[in-house]
């Protein structure tokens, strides 16, 4: 990666804008968290939060070293409506949340203070899709976003420092939304959903006749495509994903019915090994079928390898082995999205948009009630993540 960056980073800077780096918002509302021996962070989640764009904000517990029944929680503003996030792999301390599509703003926040310590934009022609990730080294910034000349999706290639654009790659779709980076740190993977929106029309779907979605795996070296899949059914949006340590990837899908010439049961949630087709898991159909064509979020429990998909307009979160494909079972709450992985609890945690959090056991899947908060000021958005220190 150092070798690419070193031989293309002048041109790179001739021709692509800066990123912006504005200082945080005085409004910004945040409890300390202090950071000494007794007080470290181990093991927690993060959020976007909020229902009206005045409220619009993030919030988060963590569990302290040495203090592990003492949870701490933490919340602030920042303007616009966040999406995704993710954890720096080496600071722990900065986490970066990503504005939801089409957004051209992005924050980062330092879990020291609890407030965000840096803004930045996506630049000129481009916009965000609500998704980054960091390189396993913690040198690069990865960022899903739209060419907004061409209309292809792009892999935003940052400092992950002072988050400047040094470059980017072809995501090889249109409508990248979330990528990872494969556990071995030679590839991307990213859903590439096939969906066109631009940020003057809003959330407005351009493409709807035509749109085609599919997973692509793409070196981290070179841009190149090394693997792409896809699905039968065309208006199945894949929009949201999971890696597992093995490489394995869940799949998230969206299904965009306003566009289909059908009424068939289509099953959104998959699984991807490398070199094989998209495995559908589609069974039990009645699950499906209470999904209603939408599942917002997933996340794969390292210990118990199962994968949880959530799905906000069925009030239903379904559990799936990644290995054998084995329905395991379900989770029933009102406008779920939020789904994050607790390694130290062996937990999933859930949560919806009347600021329920909920932890389920990750093998048993029963809720542990004891575990159970209720926040009715914090509205939590489409995701989670889990943060943790070392």
């Amino acid at each position: 990666m150092q070798d690419f960056i070193s031989s293309t980073r002048r041109n790179l800077l001739k021709s692509l804008a800066a990123t912006s780096l504005l200082a945080a918002s005085p409004s910004l509302f945040a409890r300390t968290l202090a950071d000494n021996q007794n007080n470290i962070l181990t093991e927690g989640w993060f959020s976007a939060q909020g229902s009206t764009s005045d409220l619009y904000g993030f919030a988060g517990q963590y569990r302290k070293k040495n203090h592990s029944n003492s949870k701490n929680y933490f919340s602030g503003l920042m303007g616009f409506r966040g999406h995704g996030g993710t954890q720096h792999p080496i600071d722990r301390n900065r986490i970066l949340l990503f504005g939801r599509r089409p957004s051209t703003e992005s924050v980062e926040i330092d879990l020291q203070t609890g407030q965000v310590s840096r803004h930045f934009s996506s630049g000129k022609n481009r916009h965000f899709f609500g998704h980054g990730a960091f390189s396993l080294d913690g040198k690069y910034l990865f960022t899903s976003e739209a060419d907004l000349q061409t209309n292809v999706g792009k892999i935003g290639i940052r400092d992950a420092k002072t988050y400047q654009k040094l470059g980017e790659f072809d995501t090889y779709g249109v409508g990248p939304h979330q990528l990872c980076v494969m556990l071995d740190g030679k590839n991307i993977v990213v859903a590439n959903g096939g969906i066109l929106t631009r940020p003057e029309t809003g959330r407005k779907q351009l493409n709807l006749d035509i749109m085609q979605s599919n997973l692509s795996y793409v070196d981290i070296e070179s841009g190149d495509l090394i693997e792409q899949v896809g699905v039968a059914e065309s208006k199945a949006s894949i929009r949201h994903i999971d890696v597992a340590e093995d490489g394995s990837v869940a799949i998230a899908m969206q299904m965009q019915r306003q566009a289909c010439k059908h009424q068939d049961i289509v099953a959104l949630t998959a699984i991807h090994k490398s070199g094989q087709p998209i495995r559908l898991l589609s069974q039990p159909e009645m699950l499906i079928e209470q999904m209603n064509d939408y599942v917002g979020s997933v996340a794969i429990h390292p210990t118990s390898r199962i994968a949880g998909f959530t799905s906000p307009r069925g009030n239903v979160v379904g559990f799936w082995d990644i290995d054998t494909g084995e329905y395991k079972g379900y989770h029933a709450l009102r406008d779920v999205c939020g789904i994050a992985t607790q390694i130290e609890q062996s937990s999933f945690v859930i949560t919806n948009s009347n600021g329920l959090v909920k932890t389920l056991d990750a093998h048993s899947l029963v809720e542990k009630t004891q575990l159970r908060k209720h926040y009715p000021q914090y509205h939590w958005d489409n995701h989670m993540i889990s943060i943790k220190k070392s």
